[in-house]
């Protein structure tokens, strides 16, 4: 039912005047404290540079803030609160100095000179492998200490990541943790090529890491501000090592080998003064072959730079090109469940050529004008064209093997795209008790222009239905825009109790159309196709207006939310040049949030996240109008849907033995939806075609649960990983009038015993996924499919600069097809020998898939189908390849300028190229 919007639009822009008057005013404050010294070699009296310098809570251990010493040797920490504290000051190859500090009296607290005391092992070139802790969990982080884990020499941050208990890489270079994928990844807290992750793990050296940290990370307001507002991106950070943001990194790689494979990389990283400047490569053609996803050439390119001034001023800006030219062919298996245990087949063969180039650039500034304002300020521009051409030809036939239809389809289509990006946020604090003003706004824009062909025959072979055939010419086109308004006011109540009231307006607005043409008598595509040409225009206008009760007790705190949103939408749709749907809709959601997190120790953390929230369907799940797609695809809304509410609720508990140097976590989640929007699909039998429209119900759910511990065994060597995690789900979607109920079940084990001398480094490990999935309806569909696997990886670090490494996966299946239920034997070898001054150089054999056993195929499971892809690759292959490092820290501990020799600060090998064996 429609309701009138006008007076509620002008409620509401009151609303938000009498937010955003009171943010005109901002208070000055006092008693603020800033402290700053300077740090000295005591053997050389030479001032020393990126040293770590951390102030944490005397009574927690909580870190407070942290920097580094700038080429002068100074550091400065400002706007730091009242109460005492501990200073750390840190740096690979020296004694850190501990100093407890008591801030409450002098504003400004000066250290005056720090000499650190140089570490005579390390002096004396001696790698000195102390018993670290290999995992350490905190409140929304996962630490991993690089050093814990052995990788080869020259082995890039890709390489050291599939070494990582609970982390997964595909060979497409995606990341999971626990099943989670990684959004972003950064360097130093930093942006670093976020928006391209394979441009640092398939390039950064590993031996530059110190520290790999898994993050929930928190959005910009809730760092800002110090009220967390629920939202978490899942971020992966490397923490460089402080000896290496000294002179200059340079990585050249290149290889060749057999079936005209090859692979180059390089990375060029240099510090001057408060900058640093980091030039990335990569071209290959062997990316495609490991993802099972064809005969790809991937080409990469990225410039990033880093500065700061006066620890006011920060920036990192970055421009980044990628592109691949694929080539892809495989086939395209699915069982369709059409409910009463009926079914048909579909399956298909398919060639695919693509070709992408994409370019983009983008800036990021932290300014803090004084120690009360802090302004981030973040502009993006973003370009891409990509042209596919592709051949499918398919055929479906019903359980008892009949042909129903089949068909040949060829299609292309040239796109181009571009995209602009600016975010500002400010924050500004108006008193020391924690009174907070914030104001953010975020504005896109983007467009689209594309144009193409579609050619496709369709044979009915039972129905009697006359063939079909499509011959078209299209084009299309698409603008967008978007703007969000943020603001949030923070007034402390009492010592343990505060309240934020936030305000949020976004505007959408989205114009596309595709446009076909047919043959007129003259063979030219002049002639609209009236059933095949649609577009949409549609606005979308949200507020949110919400409050936060916050607790805080020491470290630990609950926080109870509230939102009221309440939402405008229109959307107007067109097929041919008919208008056949044309809506506003105004409705309100509500969103309720708690947050707990209970901090007993160091050693013992519990966090726990609640929201609810409500949605409505989109303007497409809601217009009635048919839309045709193809012969043997429909869809047609439902204009009576009702809005979902769904529950959802993370917890993740740590513990930590610093003594023991052991830790254990457990993460979960829980989501239940009411309501749900879900697909009612109508097969018909005779034809194959399929007409989906939408329906709600109750009852889509999913758990999770996962957990992981590491457990070294004293000094010996030996430690010992294991981590897990296993999931439910509930989907529904209704077949033919039945509605389905799919349950999925999927446990996964993995644990890892590993040994590490001075020379050498082994590893066994297993994993065991097993996957149960029942239907309510068509049950003869139901599947168990299992895998299981043992793996052995080996790193020997033999004299004279030879290394030998060899990773073998022994993976069992079974539950699938009968071409697909094998034994498969993954065996990957490298050979290489360094030379020249400290070994400077290296060339390196390896051989991918020895026993050419590698196969691309992959399983999808709805409620509705069950569909299984299998991709053509190339399986065995070897490449030659020489690597050169090239290292200039500037002077070391006894005044020597250190080259390309391994000196105390160690140094970066060449990174390997992107071939590395993919951990499945």
């Amino acid at each position: 039912m429609n309701t009138p919007t006008h007076p509620l639009k002008y409620r509401l822009l009151l609303v938000a005047l009498a937010l955003f008057f009171p943010c005109m005013v901002l208070a000055q404050s006092s008693g603020n404290f800033d402290l700053s010294g300077k740090v000295q070699d005591a053997a050389t009296n030479e001032l020393m540079s990126a040293v770590t310098v951390r102030l944490m809570k005397k009574s927690d251990g909580k870190l407070i803030k942290g920097t580094t010493t700038d080429m002068k040797g100074e550091f400065v920490m400002t706007g730091l609160m009242p109460g005492d504290y501990r200073l750390l000051i840190s740096f690979v190859g020296y004694n850190s100095i501990e100093l407890d500090v008591s801030l409450g009296k002098a504003s400004k607290v000066n250290f005056g000179t720090l000499k650190m005391i140089p570490n005579t092992t390390a002096l004396k070139g001696v790698d000195v492998t102390g018993r670290v802790r290999p995992i350490v969990l905190k409140p929304d982080t996962v630490e991993f200490n690089a050093g814990a884990f052995k990788v080869k020499s020259g082995a890039n941050v890709e390489e050291l990541l599939k070494k990582l208990p609970g982390v997964e890489v595909d060979a497409e270079g995606n990341i999971t943790y626990n099943g989670e994928r990684i959004e972003k990844i950064e360097v130093d807290g930093r942006n670093f090529f976020s928006n391209d992750p394979k441009m640092t793990t398939r390039n950064l050296p590993s031996l530059m890491v110190d520290k790999v940290q898994v993050v929930d990370k928190q959005s910009d307001e809730s760092i800002l501000t110090g009220m967390d507002d629920g939202t978490r991106t899942k971020v992966l950070n490397l923490s460089i090592k402080p000896d290496m943001k000294r002179g200059g990194v340079a990585n050249i790689n290149g290889g060749y080998g057999i079936r005209k494979r090859y692979a180059g990389d390089m990375m060029i990283n240099f510090f001057d003064k408060n900058a640093r400047y980091s030039l990335l490569g990569n071209f290959n053609n062997t990316e495609g072959v490991l993802a099972g996803e064809g005969d790809r050439d991937a080409r990469r390119i990225g410039f990033n730079y880093e500065t700061s001034i006066d620890k006011k001023f920060e920036m990192v800006s970055e421009v980044r090109y990628d592109g691949d030219n694929n080539n892809k062919s495989g086939s395209v298996v699915r069982e369709n469940l059409l409910g009463q245990d009926k079914r048909n087949i579909y399956n298909e063969d398919y060639i695919d050529l693509t070709r992408r180039n994409d370019l983009s650039g983008i800036t990021r500034i932290e300014w803090k004008p004084d120690t009360l304002t802090t302004i981030f300020f973040t502009p993006e521009l973003s370009w891409s064209r990509s042209a596919t051409e592709s051949v499918q030809s398919f055929e479906t036939r019903n359980q008892d093997n009949d042909l129903i239809n089949k068909g040949v389809s060829k299609r292309s289509n040239d796109n181009a795209d571009v995209s602009a990006l600016a975010e500002v946020h400010f924050s500004r604090k108006l008193n020391t008790k924690g009174r907070h003003l914030y104001l953010g706004l975020e504005g896109r824009l983007s467009q689209s222009d594309g144009s193409g062909s579609n050619v496709l025959t369709t044979d009915f072979a039972q129905s009697g239905k006359e063939d079909e055939k499509i011959d078209q010419s299209l084009n299309s086109n698409g603008k967008s825009g978007r703007l969000v308004l943020r603001s949030s006011y923070i007034e402390p109540l009492s010592r343990l109790w505060a309240l934020q009231v936030n305000y949020r307006l976004e505007a959408q607005y989205r114009k596309n159309l595709r446009e076909a043409f047919n043959k007129d008598p003259n063979g030219e595509y002049t002639i609209l196709d009236e059933v095949y040409t649609k577009g949409s225009t549609s606005s979308f206008q949200n507020h949110s207006l919400g409050l936060n009760l916050r607790y805080k007790v020491d470290r630990s705190h609950i926080t109870f939310g509230m939102d009221a949103r309440p939402s405008l939408a229109t959307t107007v749709s067109t097929i041919g040049n008919k208008e056949v749907f044309n809506k506003s809709r105004v409705v309100w959601n509500y969103a309720p949030s708690v947050r707990i997190e209970y901090r007993k120790s160091d050693s013992i953390m519990f966090n726990l996240r609640y929201s609810g929230r409500t949605s409505h369907a989109s303007m497409e799940q809601l217009n009635p109008a048919v839309v045709i797609n193809s012969p043997l695809n429909k869809v047609v809304g439902n204009p009576d849907l009702l809005p979902s509410f769904s529950h959802s609720v993370r917890f993740m508990g740590n513990y930590n033995s610093p003594r023991k140097k052991q830790s254990f976590g457990i993460m979960g989640r829980l989501s239940f939806t009411d309501n749900a929007i879900v697909d009612r699909r109508t097969v018909d039998p005779e034809t194959g075609a399929v007409q989906t429209t939408y329906e709600n119900v109750s009852g889509v759910a999913s758990v999770g649960l996962g957990f992981m511990g590491s457990l070294p065994f004293g000094r010996t060597g030996w430690s010992f990983f294991l981590s897990g995690r296993g999931g439910y789900e509930r989907t529904k979607a209704y077949i033919n009038d039945e509605l389905n109920s799919a349950h999925i079940f999927s446990p996964t084990l993995s644990p890892k015993l590993t040994w590490r001398g001075d020379n050498l480094s082994i590893s066994f490990g297993a994993r065991g996924q097993w996957q149960k999935v029942s239907n309510s309806v068509a049950t003869n569909l139901d599947r168990t499919a299992t895998n299981y696997s043992l793996i052995n990886e080996f790193n020997w670090s033999l004299p004279w600069g030879i290394e030998l490494t060899s990773n073998v996966e022994y993976t069992k299946k079974s539950g699938y097809s009968q071409e697909l239920d094998a034994n498969i034997c993954l065996w990957d070898m490298s050979l290489g020998k360094s030379f020249l001054k400290g070994n400077a150089a290296t060339f390196e054999v390896s051989v991918f898939d020895i026993l050419g056993q590698r196969n691309s195929f992959s399983r999808m499971i709805t409620s509705t189908s069950i569909t299984d892809r299998t991709v053509n690759n190339i399986s065995t292959y070897a490449l030659m390849t020489f690597k050169y490092r090239f290292n200039s820290f500037g002077k070391d501990g006894s005044g020597r300028v250190s080259d390309g020799a391994r000196s105390r600060f160690g140094g970066a090998r060449g990174g390997r190229p992107p071939h590395t064996m993919p951990r499945r």
